[in-house]
């Protein structure tokens, strides 16, 4: 034997404590984003990156970010409030001018401590070459763990990132 009956929430849960759907008080329910909080990052102008140092990239250009998530004055990602899950980030980095034999690395962090590296070195004829690093990350995030990507080379001098091939970008891909 079923009974029938109503049950009124403005809220479902999955069990880990995600909002699920949600009412707006008139019978209107609204599924939860899953892909969000999601960005695009660009830097504005070329970056110089001194020698043998890592060296925040100034991420200061957003194509777009859903929730507000990338700071532009500390050039980082924090995970929001009610948005703890899992992430996946991308990043291209383009390296003008580095001499043969050198190399340069992309250093991904979270909360300051390193997740991951990647590196390159060049061998070319030419007496310069530039350079392009790419990785993928996926990392478990709750609220308030940040991340941030470092680079760095061995050319003797001052050497660019250069803006227009360069870029960072993150989605949350579920809880």
């Amino acid at each position: 034997n079923i009974m029938a009956g109503i049950i009124k929430v403005n809220q479902y849960q999955d069990f880990n404590g995600n909002t699920i759907l949600t009412s707006d008080g008139s019978g209107n329910l609204t599924t939860q984003k899953v892909n969000f909080p999601a960005f695009r990052l660009r830097l504005s102008a070329n970056q110089s990156i001194s020698s043998s140092t890592y060296t925040k990239l100034a991420l200061d250009l957003e194509v777009w970010d859903t929730d507000n998530t990338w700071d532009t004055t500390n050039y980082r990602f924090t995970t929001p409030t009610g948005a703890a899950g899992k992430y996946q980030f991308s990043y291209k980095i383009f390296y003008d001018d580095l001499d043969d034999g050198e190399f340069g690395a992309v250093r991904f962090s979270k909360n300051g401590t390193e997740l991951s590296e990647t590196y390159n070195q060049i061998f070319s004829g030419k007496s310069t070459g530039n350079m392009m690093l790419s990785g993928t990350e996926s990392v478990s995030l709750v609220a308030g763990d940040y991340l941030e990507l470092f680079v760095y080379h061995n050319e003797s001098s001052a050497i660019d990132i250069r803006e227009s091939l360069s870029f960072f970008e993150g989605i949350r891909i579920g809880s």
